[in-house]
């Protein structure tokens, strides 16, 4: 149902009423985030026992409450991807005795070198026909060019109307819908040339497109070249550039700009777009290819982000100028579809490159993001005027605040005053006022939908557990894709030790220069909550401080 090239899926579909209790308990726990993490620093300040102390009580830390087989892998995965049996005492995670990969040298060779263009296609005679025109007429000796077409599941056999259009290109048939990543390495594998382009097959290279991306690789000796990708009428600007933020999500920049108002200069970029991009093939062979596991959407951004890890360079080429149907071949489709694998390919980047000592806060914050965009789609999420809701307590008086305050940073009734005061200390007795004084704006606001899974509310019927509430497509869909990394974690991990084992540059190195988008948030049904929520991960896990402390850049929400 949420697979391109499936079935249409309803507007609507049901979900199970325990896993809108499960959505809703993600909510709770990002409203109180603020206030857990005020009171985990004052906890921690007052610790009197490290934790290996304490571990000896949990009996079996590690026992999970079961669902099925691969949940137990995954939580496996996830216990010794982030040391959890190390703390509690078991093995630490063997640490990878392979040396890192040294870059490949960029060598380019002959004037004009060899390449081999690579146009996946699945609409066939839509656009192809103008792509392979404008290819036949490229500023580069034609026997320098091999043009390869990947039918990725066409209807009908390509050839003849290929022939049509270019008389050098060739036809590679794999049967089915391969994906975008996997059928670009199709190409790869079948390649004669010591540079592989891309192209996607609603677009128009202009005359120069080719020889403009041999200039930059040589000059530069760059592992990967960006074109500079425009509309169809060459107004507005489609692709001049990439950034990427902590959830893994890639955000294009100067996009939709007027192309008259730009002058724009070669120089390093993050990622090139998938849509119009030159690659050198023994170094794109050595990163180990595209990632076949994100299918399609921000594959190219993982490959971009992968070569820099691995010591390599992508530049932006504004001489190599390409005309794009934005969407021509994706637009096709549902929304839901795509809105899944793009959740699910973040995710995946996100895990598989980041470091070790930056993946536990990203990848948490992104987690809860996507389940956010999820649950501000549908009516439970119960928050209003973008201030934080708390549908669990009445509204406080003032004593009770000042009570709450004081209990949270460790008065105790039963101590006298001299004992409470030395426990908090005058910073304490202050904050404590300041807090009760000035409390942030908060609004109960308790829906319907909601108050039905509130036990605090009302009893309700053991049968409501059978329930099954209607939500927009989109919001299952997001939820599907949270579901589709999980399930690919044992995997995962171990591309992701593979790629760590490699690693040349790092998070610092790569993000000092692509740290201008680290912190931005992405569209969400409701900006303004989203917003909000986005706000107190980014200050709560510190993330804006991966920035700030080891780039020496600071960036703002």
């Amino acid at each position: 149902m949420f697979r391109l090239g499936g079935r249409r899926p309803p507007a609507v579909v049901g979900l199970p009423a325990a896993s809108v209790a499960r959505l809703l308990a993600l909510d709770d726990f990002g409203s109180w985030l603020p206030t857990l993490a005020k009171k985990r620093r004052l906890i921690q300040e007052r610790r009197r026992r490290p934790d290996r102390e304490l571990f000896a009580l949990f009996g079996d830390p590690f026992k999970l409450h079961e669902i099925d087989e691969r949940y137990v892998e995954v939580a496996g995965t996830l216990i010794k991807d982030f040391g959890v049996d190390a703390a509690f005492g078991g093995r630490a995670p063997t640490k990878s005795t392979r040396p890192p990969t040294a870059p490949t040298v960029i060598s380019v060779g002959a004037d004009q070198p060899p390449v081999s263009v690579v146009i996946p296609t699945i609409l066939g005679n839509v656009h192809l026909p103008t792509c392979l025109e404008a290819l036949a007429k490229q500023d580069y000796p034609s026997d320098r060019v091999e043009v390869i077409v990947i039918d990725n599941g066409a209807s009908t056999d390509l050839s003849a109307l290929v022939r049509r259009h270019h008389d050098r290109a060739r036809v590679v048939r794999p049967g089915r819908n391969l994906g975008f990543a996997a059928a670009n390495n199709a190409g790869v594998a079948t390649s004669t040339g010591a540079f592989v382009a891309f192209l996607n097959d609603d677009t128009r290279p202009q005359t120069a497109w080719l020889p403009a991306m041999i200039d930059v690789a040589r000059r530069r000796r760059a592992a990967c070249v960006a074109a500079y990708v425009v509309d169809w009428e060459g107004r507005l600007v489609d692709f001049a550039g990439g950034l990427v933020n902590f959830e893994g999500k890639g955000m294009q920049e100067h996009v939709h700009a007027a192309v008259a108002d730009l002058d724009l200069a070669e120089r390093p970029v993050l990622f090139a777009n998938g849509a119009a991009m030159l690659v050198h093939r023994e170094t794109l062979e050595n990163a180990g290819l595209w990632d076949e596991g994100t299918f399609a959407y921000y594959e190219d951004v993982e490959l971009g982000w992968r070569l820099w890890m691995l010591g390599h360079e992508v530049w932006f080429a504004p001489k190599a100028i390409v005309h794009h149907r934005h969407h021509g071949t994706s637009g096709r489709w549902p929304e839901a579809p795509r809105v899944r694998l793009l959740e699910r390919n973040a995710l995946r980047m996100v895990y598989a490159l980041l470091a070790t000592e930056h993946l536990s806060g990203a990848l948490t914050g992104a987690l809860l993001l996507a389940a956010d965009r999820a649950l501000l789609q549908t009516p439970f999420h119960g928050r209003v005027d973008a201030a934080p809701v708390d549908v669990r307590q009445p509204r406080r008086s003032f004593g009770q605040r000042a009570g709450d305050e004081l209990r949270l940073r460790g008065v105790r009734r039963n101590l006298p005053l001299a004992d409470n005061l030395r426990r908090i200390g005058l910073r304490g007795l202050a904050g404590a006022a300041i807090d009760t004084l000035l409390p942030r704006l908060r609004r109960t606001v308790t829906p319907a939908s909601r108050r039905a899974y509130l036990i605090e509310h009302e009893w309700q019927d053991p049968a409501f557990d059978g329930r099954r509430e209607a939500i927009p497509a989109d919001a299952a869909a997001r939820l599907l894709g949270i579901q589709d990394f999980l399930r690919e974690l044992p995997e995962l991990s171990a591309r992701r030790r593979d790629l760590q084992s490699r690693r040349r540059r790092s998070d610092a190195e790569i993000l000092t220069r692509f740290g201008d988008r680290w912190l931005s948030p992405v569209p969400a049904a409701n900006q303004v909550l989203h917003n909000e929520r986005h706000a107190t991960l980014v200050r709560v896990l510190g993330l804006a401080e991966v920035l700030q402390a080891e780039c020496g850049v600071s960036s703002e929400l």
